[in-house]
């Protein structure tokens, strides 16, 4: 039996969870595709919102995003975090009124003359500021809540998003509050389970805000790879390329959902830094990856073609794309690890700027320069000569090449540290199951989102199925999943105490 605080435990509970409300987020996402893309220039009005989304989660929230890991790392080892958040919600304040001050720039090269909208973009800035600090405090104390928090953000943003869009004439301004609802509506969940963290320790504030530093090279990764959709808009002279490389972007995204099957990776390296730790984290999330990866490749085009029947020229895109989201998940859980045992980053330790996390980091700003400038490069060589299809496929390799030299340079700096068995066979495994499921790619449908659905479930059902004839460690993560299901569901009909 899996004990509810394990890794495997709260990644099968988190994945889970992402997995049964996946329908609320593709349901979220076709509405705003749909409903932006079909208005009037709608292909400029989609792409204009996601510029706006693009440039604030890869631009504006880069102090939240480096403070999360090491937020996460003190709140495992027990410490007073209270002042973190209230730093980061400072910095946040600060992240929004610089945004504000550029919308005038961002309006000018979307092409779209609406600066309304832009304005608006700022809530997008602050609430992801908040999200960001709380999810970060659970994921080291309380990390199976961070499954169900995010189940949460998903049926509340659908939720607040009908109305909004009935209401406000199908504006962007309609999407931008339905996140941030959802954003606060998780944050506030998250926030009871958390209470004794929230202790404010100013000194720790001022630590953390120091070693944090050693991340800021990481995140220039951030901008660098943003620059493929600002570049590609400045290039093209509006936002549509923008449209079909986001719808691709949007789909493919659904592989890092896999993620969340190692929310309890910095819990757990606490109690256990040995390499079965790691191994356990991968051969889990290479079980879920391959889940995710096997639906795409199945149902890739008809979604597509579902938000949008010209979409379907990014299907390439959206293969290359969704490779990469798988690369890095391993990416992640290397990384991770180095961040939560490197003895620099301790409050205590010293010489973080020369500990194996900085050293990390360096390396991938240079190997994100490489893979960024090939796209862009090509991009403004080829943007006169080539259509949609082959465009978007020239934006996605970059992040192809990213991702490759990520995971080969975190892999080796990870091994310095702690020796683990990478599980190839596990991974060899879980290829031949999505090699058996892929031939329901030819049934190409083209129609109702029922059957869209129905197709993706029939090919997840298939991985699941020749993989628990044909992969042990599957067949056993199956089994225990069935066997705590019959128990929960004995539970909950066996009678209670006599009076």
């Amino acid at each position: 039996m899996v004990r509810k605080s394990g890794l495997t435990a709260s990644g099968l509970v988190n994945f889970s969870i992402r997995f049964f409300t996946s329908p609320l987020s593709f349901l979220f996402s076709v509405i705003v595709v749909k409903v932006l893309s079909n208005l009037p220039n709608g292909i400029l009005v989609f792409g204009s919102w996601q510029l706006i989304y693009v440039t604030v989660t890869s631009y504006f929230v880069i102090v939240a995003d480096l403070l999360s890991i090491l937020t996460s790392r003190y709140a495992a080892e027990g410490r007073s975090v209270g002042g973190i958040l209230i730093l980061n919600l400072g910095i946040g304040g600060i992240a929004t009124g610089i945004y504000y001050a550029l919308v005038p720039f961002l309006v000018a090269k979307s092409g779209y003359d609406q600066p309304f909208y832009f304005y608006w973009g700022s809530l997008l800035v602050f609430s992801y500021y908040l999200w960001r600090s709380v999810n970060s405090i659970s994921t080291g104390r309380t990390p199976i809540h961070v499954g169900i928090g995010t189940g949460i953000f998903q049926a509340v943003r659908l939720i607040a998003l009908v109305p909004l869009l009935f209401y406000l004439h199908t504006s962007i301004l309609g999407v931008i509050l339905a996140y941030t609802i959802g954003y606060l509506a998780q944050s506030f969940y998250n926030l009871q389970f958390i209470r004794t963290s929230l202790k404010v320790d100013l000194r720790l504030a001022l630590v953390s805000l120091k070693k944090s530093l050693v991340f800021v090279t990481n995140y220039l990764q951030v901008l660098i790879e943003g620059a493929i959709v600002l570049g590609a808009t400045v290039i093209a002279g509006n936002s549509s390329i923008v449209s079909f490389y986001e719808s691709a972007f949007t789909i493919a995204s659904l592989v890092t959902w896999a993620s969340t099957s190692s929310t309890g990776l910095v819990l757990k390296l606490q109690e256990d830094r040995s390499g079965r730790v790691v191994e356990t984290s991968i051969k889990l999330y290479t079980f879920f990856a391959w889940l995710m990866m096997t639906a795409l490749v199945v149902d890739g085009v008809p979604l597509l073609h579902y938000l949008r029947a010209e979409y379907s020229q990014a299907v390439y895109g959206l293969y290359i794309l969704a490779l990469s989201f798988l690369l890095r998940g391993f990416y992640w859980i290397f990384y991770s690890t180095i961040a939560v045992t490197d003895p620099t980053l301790s409050p205590e330790g010293s010489g973080e700027i020369r500990g194996p996390t900085a050293s990390l980091v360096v390396r991938n700003v240079l190997i994100s320069m490489l893979g960024t400038s090939f796209s862009l490069l090509s991009f403004y060589l080829l943007h006169h000569t080539f259509g949609y299809s082959i465009l978007t496929t020239i934006l996605s390799v970059g992040l192809l090449i990213n991702s490759l030299g990520m995971l080969t340079s975190s892999y080796l700096k990870v091994r310095e540290g702690i020796h683990f068995s990478f599980p190839w066979k596990e991974v060899l495994l879980s290829s031949a199951s999505l090699v058996i499921a892929s031939p329901l790619a030819l049934l190409r449908i083209r129609g109702r989102l029922e059957d869209v659905i129905m197709l993706g479930a029939l090919s997840s059902l298939t991985f699941i199925v020749s993989s628990y004839v044909i992969n042990p460690y599957a067949r056993n993560l199956i089994t225990a999943v069935i066997r705590e299901g019959i128990n929960a569901l004995k539970r909950t009909r066996s009678p209670g105490p006599r009076a």
